[in-house]
């Protein structure tokens, strides 16, 4: 994972934390209206790393095994390269990963093409 995805796990992870002292103090005191706040905070936590944490984790990895697949130039397993074609095509302002998902595409027109003897 990059730099940048770990500062934002570790911010996370802090801000869990405090999530929770504050659900301790909301069971101590018993106040209700900081019980809901505690979940709703926690709800967004778990979005939030979600969304800029896991999804972009996950496209750093297809963008790596996508290198490989492109360096072999073959398509060595379908269910991969389906999987690896549908993480692809999710970023579309990622000029690396629609460049590998054009790439990706022409490997399975090619393969799908019988050879002329």
């Amino acid at each position: 994972m990059s730099r940048r995805l770990w500062v934002t796990t570790i911010v996370i992870i802090v801000a869990v934390a405090a999530i929770i002292a504050l659900s301790f103090i909301a069971l101590i005191k018993q106040i209700p209206v900081l019980s809901v706040a505690v979940l709703v905070g926690l709800a967004l936590a778990v979005v939030a790393l979600q969304y800029l944490v896991v999804y972009p984790a996950q496209l750093e990895s297809a963008k790596k095994s996508a290198r490989k697949y492109c360096e072999a130039g073959q398509i060595i397993d379908p269910g991969l390269h389906k999987e690896l074609c549908d993480r692809l095509s999710s970023a579309k302002y990622d000029s690396e990963a629609v460049h590998l998902h054009g790439k990706l595409k022409e490997l399975q027109q090619k393969g799908n093409k019988p050879e002329i003897k």
